[in-house]
């Protein structure tokens, strides 16, 4: 268990509320970014900026449901780690063709190689395609998470009530036998 493991419901609840908010805002502001890069036709930094939109979803994702993540930049290795806890991710991201899934390696390789190398290339079909993707994961992503938070609020819910119960049942048996 991580040492910053949520040590009560309550404290679970919190961590996954701004873990949600953090993430979930980053990805925001580097879709924005990525809107602003394309519309000034900055291609390979749009690749950069869609490849951040995904690794802050899928990182978000990993910690709001397991209050972990390996704050790794492998977007590959965080795509296998989410599908892991929920397949509704899965088919973000289509692997039926050898294209399909080179188009996801052109965006994990953008981490580097769309900043730092001359040869990397994107057109901007390629990057339609994958923000489209993104927008899809984003949805996900955001389902997921608040279905999460729901359910530990939930469960706090229920927590109290039951509280609740056995104090309400104390205070009837205290009234009971209650001989003054």
């Amino acid at each position: 268990m991580p040492p910053d493991m949520p040590k009560t419901p309550e404290m679970a609840l919190q961590a996954a509320q701004d873990y949600f908010a953090e993430y979930m805002s980053d990805a925001s502001e580097f879709l924005d970014a990525y809107r602003d890069a394309l519309a000034r036709e900055h291609l390979n930094l749009c690749a950069f900026l869609l490849h951040q939109v995904v690794e802050n979803l899928y990182q978000g994702l990993l910690l709001v449901l397991k209050f972990y993540t390996p704050y790794d930049h492998n977007i590959l290795f965080l795509r296998e780690m989410a599908e892991q806890l929920d397949r509704h991710l899965y088919d973000v991201w289509p692997r039926g063709t050898r294209a399909e899934r080179a188009m996801y390696q052109k965006l994990k390789d953008a981490y580097r190689k769309a900043r730092y190398s001359r040869h990397y290339k994107i057109s901007r079909e390629e990057l339609d395609w994958l923000s489209g993707r993104v927008e899809i994961l984003g949805q996900r992503v955001h389902e997921i998470c608040s279905a999460r938070i729901a359910a530990l609020e939930a469960e706090i819910a229920r927590s109290r009530a039951a509280i609740d119960g056995k104090s309400s049942q104390r205070s009837a048996a205290d009234a009971l036998f209650n001989f003054r």
